[in-house]
């Protein structure tokens, strides 16, 4: 199974950041040329057509077909106008648009939207590495490491990062900066995953079918997601939730942001002033990400690392919706705007969005998969109205938001405690009624056997290198972007 690591790092020294920051611009600005290309491409194909739909004559010289993505650049780059690219090497340019048939294969598969052009000057950089272009090894001090980017002819720079796992030689790294700081990412394939066989959900699905159902409830646990409780089980009483202190710093950054906006809306558009307060904005949000990003790491391995348990039943929340913004209303008569509670659902949105919710449920799913268990999501309708003892459905029952009462068979708990309760009855209903289906996941990225390397670049290479299949007649893999 592939293993993903995130390190936080720093520049060794000025001459690093220059140069990251020179490799990070010519690789967004292949990604950007590529995405202008592919842009009046287009508009051009959508012109010709529109013109044939008006029967209209069209000349043959403008009769072009529309080009499919693929990975060439060397048209692009021009050192004349741009004498800066001298300084990086071509296959970081090949990567900028391999990043960019990526995300169009990723388009035409239903997989992502329309890729977009992305700002370089004052916004976040990435910058993808394949294995030809940097080497690991260990620092002097203990647990630290050091990034060394470049080739012989043009050095990039090294970068200093802590690793807090352990981790293995991966193929390819990326390195983030933006307002939360500096980031090195990866992943790899551990060697001791392939040596056995995991289960998938198909296969636990069938196993846990076998048993009945009071042998499940014994095995099973629901979760309920709100918002005055973020995540609820059924196995106890006491939810999973930030704690006071957090949540107290999160509402002074949300002060000291407010403060920052009223400074940033009266500084001068271009002005160094303006340029140091958005840098300051775009920190405020750092603590409240690593808190909830925290928050569900800890409480996916909480609920995964609990004994004899082997069903998870989630709701099926729709949370895009649930956030999208309500439509306008208008009155018929005057056509004057009608009130829609637009602000009000602003407030359940945010809430929503600061519990976390999406996030333990990605969380919960591939760790449940690691340690052989299922996570099932069930229809959420009246699962906080219903008696979890008698089964009465009525909207008496929750006579306020965190009391139940069964009006009855007189039942009382906490609201979203029963809710949690009615979930794992539902999950356990669904599995063994063979209603439940594992989704199918749309795959793009296909894995090939890379080359051996005859540079030694550190320990335990990997010997797998992700590639991408551009086109189904020929294969275009990075390597074929070298010069």
């Amino acid at each position: 199974m592939t293993q993903g690591r995130k390190f936080s790092a720093r520049f060794s020294n000025d001459a690093s950041r220059y140069g990251y920051l020179t490799w990070s611009a010519a690789q967004s600005f292949i990604y950007n040329e590529k995405v202008r290309e592919q842009r009046y491409f287009d508009s051009l194909y959508r012109l010709i057509d529109e013109t044939k739909r008006h029967c209209q004559p069209i000349r043959p010289e403008c009769c072009v077909d529309r080009p499919q993505p693929d990975q060439k650049y060397a048209h692009l780059v021009d050192f004349e106008e741009m004498p800066w690219l001298r300084e990086v090497p071509s296959m970081i340019y090949g990567i900028g648009a391999y990043r960019f048939c990526q995300a169009s294969r990723r388009m035409l598969s239903g997989l992502a939207g329309r890729p977009k052009v992305h700002p370089i000057k004052e916004s976040d950089r990435v910058l993808q590495l394949t294995r030809k272009y940097f080497a690991i090894e260990p620092h002097t001090r203990k647990g630290w490491f050091v990034l060394q980017f470049g080739s012989k002819q043009k050095p990039g720079g090294s970068i200093l990062f802590k690793a807090h796992r352990e981790f293995l030689m991966p193929a390819m790294v990326f390195v983030k900066l933006s307002a939360r700081g500096l980031s090195v990412s990866f992943c790899y394939e551990d060697p001791k995953d392939l040596e056995c066989f995991p289960e998938t959900e198909e296969e636990i699905s069938a196993r846990l079918m076998q048993y009945t159902k009071d042998e499940l409830q014994k095995k099973t646990i629901g979760v309920d997601r709100g918002v005055a409780r973020p995540v609820q089980s059924s196995h106890r009483e006491a939810p999973y939730g930030l704690t006071k202190k957090q949540l107290q710093k999160i509402a002074s950054r949300e002060r000291h942001r407010k403060r920052l906006q009223r400074r940033l809306a009266k500084a001068k558009k271009g002005s160094n002033n303006r340029r140091k307060v958005k840098r300051r904005l775009g920190r405020t949000y750092q603590y409240q990400r690593n808190v909830l990003e925290d928050f569900a790491h800890q409480t996916s391995h909480a609920l995964v690392s609990l004994e004899d348990t082997w069903l998870i039943v989630l709701e099926a929340l729709k949370i895009d919706n649930m956030v999208k913004r309500p439509a306008p209303e208008y009155d018929e008569e005057t056509g004057r705007p009608l009130k829609n509670g637009a602000s009000a659902h602003a407030g359940l949105a945010e809430s929503i969005l600061k519990s976390g919710w999406g996030k333990v449920r990605t969380y919960l799913r591939y760790k449940a998969l690691k340690a052989g268990k299922l996570v099932l999501e069930v229809d959420p309708k009246n699962t906080s109205r219903r008696c979890p003892v008698c089964g009465l459905i009525d909207p008496k029952n929750r006579p306020s938001q965190a009391v139940f009462h069964c009006v009855r068979c007189g039942f009382e708990d906490n609201a979203d405690h029963a809710a949690a309760i009615n979930i794992r009855d539902r999950g356990i209903d669904m599995l063994l009624s063979g209603l439940y289906k594992p989704k199918t996941r749309k795959k793009l990225l296909r894995t090939k056997k890379a080359k051996p390397s005859s540079v030694k670049l550190g320990p335990d290479r990997a010997d797998v290198m992700p590639v991408e299949l551009t086109a189904p007649d020929k294969t275009e893999v990075l390597s074929a972007c070298r010069r």
